[in-house]
């Protein structure tokens, strides 16, 4: 956990939120992770059912492995930009301008399912009391 005094500083910036290259850089990391499992012979689901006391060896990988949890992440993802995409287009031929407000709901609207699937999975990952999820 990293204490940001101001939040509202140019300052802070850095310890709120990933670099582009940062994001790349995990990128990356994830597809050599991905890489190597399937390289091994193993499905993405034998090899988090052998590592399932270390979860931190999957962890931000979970999309992955399973192709059907993928296709949905997925096609999930679409419909999310679709629908936001879909109602900023009605805003501006309804009125002219576009109610942000009313984007950030659609959005959250339609990215319901994985917040609370990124929930589970948290607490799939948490160490501490209570943290366990029986499957």
């Amino acid at each position: 956990m990293k204490i940001v005094p101001d939040i509202a500083t140019e300052d802070a910036m850095p310890d709120l939120y990933y670099t582009k290259r940062e994001i790349r850089a995990i990128k990356r990391g994830n597809c050599r992770i991905l890489m190597a499992i399937r390289a091994s012979g193993v499905t993405m689901n034998e090899f988090a059912q052998r590592h399932v006391s270390k979860t931190e060896l999957f962890m931000g990988l979970e999309a992955h492995l399973d192709d059907c949890i993928s296709n949905e992440v997925r096609m999930r993802r679409h419909q999310r930009t679709k629908s936001v995409l879909e109602e900023q287009s009605r805003q501006l031929i309804r009125s002219g301008f576009i109610d942000h407000a009313e984007l950030a709901r659609v959005s959250a609207r339609e990215s319901e399912w994985a917040r609370v699937r990124a929930r589970i999975i948290g607490q799939i990952h948490d160490d501490g009391p209570g943290g366990a999820v029986a499957c």
